[in-house]
């Protein structure tokens, strides 16, 4: 119902109707909890952006049981997260079908505004975690080799790597597309007042889920030796780590325990430094996955902050004047 409601501007009137379900282990078993915290929080950021009068609380329907919720699941802020917004919010469009998963090939679960701009924009940010999934197995028989000294072996992870990254350079990042006509086309405009404002927390303290937050990037961090995190966003990338389920912080807990660049960097091979370079240009490079990612978010929030858009997920705020997009 939610995005008629969203049309209606009836999302609270409906909301404030529900009753108040008992979130406990007794009531809902584990297995349901990822599925049941992702509808409340979606539901809560629903309610709080669908006027543009912000309320002065969440329904009791609402907020009771997503405050057990979230204690169950180990996390502490009120906010909707990644794994919410993103990383659970996806279904086959065909579900007696198996399906890759890509932009084309899924809808979302829980969709709020109901427009294509939604379903692009999150789907893209799924199909690239689909995409670069194999990295983590990499990243593993990374380590592996870098301690049997098997530089073969290491060679082949780092191009596995490599390959995961130019996929997604080549055909999904594209797909959240300026350009009108597209089969992906994502309006900046449309973007800007519907989907952009829908995941800013409700207090200006708490950690959204902005694109810092997807586990692509603090893998490759961590993985490629970033030593350095002064920079606002940076600082936000490792505070969010904090807020990732229990397997992911062990999985990059166990990643910074062994140093590929450091053997790469003692090793002195020139098919093994090839190997690592053109897997770090492809993340890090002046047309890498970091650098091309730069410039969409640039384009699309230069127009957001046109047309009157003025804090991202971030906390990034001010008037047009100002030129935020420039300092994000």
């Amino acid at each position: 119902e939610l995005p008629e409601l969203y049309r209606r501007l009836d999302v609270r009137r409906r909301l404030e109707s529900l009753p108040v379900l008992d979130a406990s282990r007794a009531a809902l078993p584990d297995p349901q909890l990822l599925r049941a915290c992702a509808l409340l929080a979606i539901l809560a950021h629903a309610y709080w952006y669908a006027d543009v009068r912000p309320p002065s609380r969440l329904p009791d329907a609402i907020d009771v049981p997503w405050a057990v919720l979230r204690a169950r699941l180990g996390r502490s802020q009120p906010v909707l997260s990644y794994v919410d917004l993103v990383v659970y919010n996806w279904r086959p469009r065909n579900p007696t079908l198996a399906c890759a998963r890509t932009v084309e090939q899924l809808e979302l679960l829980f969709p709020t505004i109901g427009n294509r701009e939604e379903r692009v924009f999150y789907l893209t940010q799924l199909e690239i975690l689909a995409q670069t999934a194999p990295i983590v197995r990499l990243s593993a028989a990374a380590q592996a080799a870098t301690l049997q000294c098997d530089d073969d072996a290491l060679i082949r992870a780092l191009e596995g790597m490599s390959e995961c990254l130019r996929h997604v350079l080549l055909f999904s990042l594209p797909k959240i597309n300026p350009r009108r006509g597209s089969k992906t086309y994502v309006d900046p405009v449309v973007w800007a007042k519907t989907v952009a404002p829908f995941a800013v927390p409700f207090q200006r303290a708490y950690l959204g889920p902005s694109g810092t937050s997807s586990p692509i990037f603090s893998t490759l961090d961590v993985l490629f030796d970033r030593r350095r995190h002064e920079s606002v966003l940076g600082r936000e990338i490792v505070l969010l780590r904090a807020s990732y389920p229990p397997a992911w912080r062990a999985f990059l807990a166990a990643l910074e325990s062994v140093s590929v660049t450091a053997y790469v960097e003692a090793r002195r091979s020139p098919a093994l430094s090839a190997a690592w370079q053109d897997a770090l240009t492809l993340y890090t490079g002046p047309d890498g996955f970091l650098s091309r990612h730069r410039m969409k978010v640039y384009g699309y929030l230069e127009l957001a902050f046109k047309v009157g858009r003025t804090l991202t997920i971030d906390g990034f705020s001010g008037p047009f004047a100002h030129r935020t997009w420039d300092e994000v």
